[in-house]
């Protein structure tokens, strides 16, 4: 019942890049374009170093590493299946400069040994809250996967963890770009705030004029 239309296709568009999808990863949303768009904007276009967490179809790295083709990409996920769907749509875009690697938050980041290597880290963690989940369009509630949803109680708590845990990976003036939720971007500064790593912080709109990404700088 409500089965998204891109379930029954097998196909989302994103960034013009048209992305295989299955059920069970989450249907990349136009908003989340926001974080390609802001790091353009910021990319020196050299050899980068671009950390995608929670990467599920791979909608952004994939769209990062066609723009950046001299970045080097590492999209990570708890998920294997959604490594698995990434991988196929990495395939199908015929791309050679992303690695992926399977881990919770900077699991795979320290495996990797990428401390202070990182010219950005990006992500479209979980902010939903538990009591906003049941007010969740049905076709979403029943379809979508609730851990790519649901973060906790109050929404902020994956998101938190990234302010929290993103600096001892990025370089001095790299940058942390997370989506966020509706309400959320006083708090989310509080969590900016409370550390003085972050040399600057920012919010950027989206086309509803909703603070939807936030941006710390170190």
């Amino acid at each position: 019942m409500g089965t998204p239309l891109a379930y029954i296709r097998g196909v989302r568009e994103f960034w013009s890049i048209p992305f295989t999808i299955s059920p069970g990863i989450l249907i990349p949303r136009p908003e989340t374009e926001l974080i390609v768009e802001k790091v353009l904007e910021l990319s020196s276009r050299e050899n980068e170093t671009i950390v995608d967490i929670g990467t599920g179809c791979g909608n952004i790295a994939v769209s990062l590493a066609k723009e950046l083709p001299r970045a080097r990409i590492v999209a990570t996920d708890t998920a294997m299946k959604a490594l698995r769907l990434a991988k196929l749509n990495v395939s199908r875009q015929k791309i050679s400069n992303i690695i992926f690697s399977r881990g919770s938050l900077f699991s795979a980041l320290k495996r990797l040994r990428l401390e202070e290597k990182c010219d950005f880290i990006v992500s479209n963690p979980p902010y939903v809250s538990e009591e906003e989940w049941p007010k969740l369009d049905i076709e979403i509630r029943n379809h979508e996967p609730k851990s790519a949803l649901v973060a906790g109680k109050s929404g902020l708590e994956v998101i938190n963890k990234l302010i929290q845990g993103a600096p001892p990976y990025l370089k001095p003036g790299g940058c942390l770009l997370v989506e966020i939720g509706i309400g959320q971007r006083d708090k989310i500064l509080s969590f900016f705030d409370s550390s003085a790593v972050w040399k600057k912080v920012n919010f950027f709109k989206d086309l509803n004029g909703i603070s939807r990404v936030a941006m710390g700088k170190t």
